[in-house]
């Protein structure tokens, strides 16, 4: 089975796949066959090691063993979360049963291999993760965008705002504020502009992200 990586990898970029397996060897062999899938990998023999130096905002997913010693994929899981990374975690173990697939799954990861698995379903769930980390960072930008455009404006054109996407007229905002009904106008365009907002549908969008 074939997959088209160099497209996924060129438009996940510079995403990497962390794997965390005190086995060096199978470490180094995940790694070399995810490059030679195109992707970029870096692998970690314990979970210590991989906080030592992966940046808190690192962009990509995470392939971890869940049968390491000192701390195990589920604390490493957990760990992660506490520390704030955003990374979605791909589980990977040589001994599952029915309650450790639960745990994991519990524990955030979004899949589950028993070794030896089969290297394309890997890859396959791999690539969903990355794609997955992708689309969250998009919406954290978006989000974050929103909440800088909503932060710039005046207390007078949030409160404008919050009337508008109610889907209230100028007038009755005017009514609602005690201003007049041209304060209105000029508060709202002067909102709409910072919000970089082209209409109200694109307004109420943005409202909706907001906190």
């Amino acid at each position: 089975m074939a997959f088209d990586t160099e497209e996924a990898h060129e438009a996940l970029r510079p995403q990497t796949v962390y794997v965390v397996d005190d086995d060096a060897e199978v470490a180094v062999s995940l790694t070399d066959f995810l490059e030679a899938a195109g992707l970029s990998a870096k692998s970690y023999g314990d979970a210590a090691s991989f906080f030592a130096s992966a940046a808190l905002d690192a962009a990509g997913c995470v392939l971890v063993d869940l049968h390491m010693p000192k701390v195990d994929g589920i604390g490493f899981q957990r760990e992660l979360d506490g520390r704030g990374y955003r990374l979605p975690v791909v589980f990977m173990t040589g001994l599952a049963d029915v309650g450790i697939t639960v745990a994991a799954m519990k524990a955030g990861a979004i899949d589950f291999f028993q070794k030896p698995f089969r290297p394309d379903d890997l890859l396959k769930s791999v690539l969903d993760a990355l794609t997955l980390d992708a689309g969250l960072f998009k919406e954290r930008q978006i989000k974050a965008d929103a909440l800088s455009k909503f932060s710039s404006l005046t207390p007078r054109e949030k409160e404008v705002m919050s009337h508008v996407v109610r889907g209230l007229l100028n007038k009755q905002i005017a009514y609602e504020l005690g201003i007049s009904e041209i304060m209105v106008k000029l508060h709202r365009s002067s909102m709409m502009k910072k919000m970089n907002a082209a209409s109200l549908p694109e307004l109420v969008r943005l409202a909706a992200i907001l906190p």
